[in-house]
């Protein structure tokens, strides 16, 4: 049974115009950065680079991966502006995953499995960072808090991987979940 949405970054409490607005820049910002040399690093970019969700104010890492995003999406928008695949609907063939940063055990599992997809704390990329979100009551042991971000499908044999390996769950599909979130986004694609 899923909990209900208390809390989220960008606002979802009564529609979804944010998180979609902050999906497609998110697929715009990736679809950019993406790239068969450094598969492990291109979707870290420096100037984005977040506080870590496990021990700082997660909403706010959020507004700041965001907004730091938008800004780079606005200094390159030319370069964007011809990738758009509107055939493919807002997730361009990706899938959305989640990460409950208070469940993790920061073993390295995912990060050795997935080839640097996942880090060491079993966080994606930030640059694939897409919304923080926290449910009441929870029906695990993971915290209230959760992040979902974007997976484009180049990465979904490291994901997989990663997510075989991870002993403690803390990561996982958005659409094989209960959540608030899975709810609000069925259909979605």
């Amino acid at each position: 049974m899923a909990g209900r949405l208390v809390r989220s970054v960008p606002d979802c409490t009564s529609d979804l115009a944010g998180f979609q607005q902050v999906l497609a820049e998110t697929v715009r910002w990736c679809a950019f950065k993406v790239t068969q040399k450094s598969l492990e690093t291109c979707l870290r970019t420096p100037y984005i680079l977040p506080n870590p969700l496990v021990v700082s104010n997660r909403f706010n890492a959020m507004k700041r991966v965001a907004s730091n995003r938008q800004h780079l999406l606005m200094s390159v928008k030319g370069a964007l502006d011809s990738d758009a695949k509107p055939d493919h609907g807002i997730l361009q063939g990706g899938r959305l995953l989640i990460f409950f940063p208070d469940g993790t055990l920061s073993d390295g599992a995912a990060e050795a499995s997935s080839h640097g997809y996942f880090d060491g704390e079993n966080g994606p990329p930030w640059d694939t960072w897409v919304g923080v979100f926290s449910d009441e009551p929870m029906p695990r042991d993971t915290g209230n808090d959760y992040l979902i971000s974007w997976v484009p499908p180049i990465f979904f044999d490291m994901v997989e991987a990663g997510l075989r390996d991870s002993p403690e769950s803390c990561i996982q599909w958005l659409d094989q979940t209960d959540l608030s979130m899975a709810q609000r986004l069925k259909g979605l694609r």
